[in-house]
């Protein structure tokens, strides 16, 4: 059986996208995975998304 992980990052430079572009970007996800989900395959969504108390910045984040 074959593993292979979508991650979905946003840069760190640039202009993030509008609320337009994120609901683009979910919409296609989202057929992404009905598609995948229909052939068989499992999908697990946001599984790997690391958890941080409110107010704690991340380790990258400027002081």
């Amino acid at each position: 059986m074959k593993y292979y992980l979508l991650s979905v990052v946003q840069p760190g430079e640039g202009v993030p996208p509008g609320p337009e572009g994120v609901a683009r970007i979910n919409r296609d996800l989202e057929i992404f995975h009905r598609e995948l989900r229909e052939a068989g395959s499992w999908v697990l969504v946001g599984g790997t998304v690391r958890r941080r108390p409110p107010g704690c910045a991340p380790p990258t984040a400027p002081p």
